[in-house]
C-alpha cells in the first residue's frame, strides 16, 4: 500500500514539473516577444526622430533662403 502511494506522489510530483516547465517556458516565450516588440518599438521611434530632425534642417533651410531673399530685394 504504501509503495502504491509512493508511486502516485512521484507521478504527481513529476505532472507538477512538467506544468511548471510548461508555465515557465510559456513565459519565456512571452517575455521574448516583448523583447523584441520594444526593439521593434524603440528602432520606430528612433527613425522618427531622424525623421524629425531631417524635417527640421529643412524648415530652417528654407527660412534661412526665404530670409536671404527676402533681404536681397529690400
Amino acid at each position: 500500500m504504501t509503495e502504491g502511494v509512493s508511486i502516485c506522489l512521484v507521478a504527481e510530483v513529476r505532472a507538477t514539473i512538467l506544468v511548471q516547465r510548461s508555465i515557465v517556458s510559456s513565459g519565456v516565450t512571452q517575455v521574448a516577444e516583448r523583447d523584441r516588440n520594444m526593439k521593434t518599438d524603440v528602432k520606430f521611434v528612433a527613425e522618427q526622430l531622424r525623421d524629425n530632425e531631417e524635417l527640421e534642417r529643412r524648415a530652417s533651410f528654407k527660412a534661412a533662403l526665404t530670409a536671404a531673399m527676402m533681404s536681397t530685394t529690400d
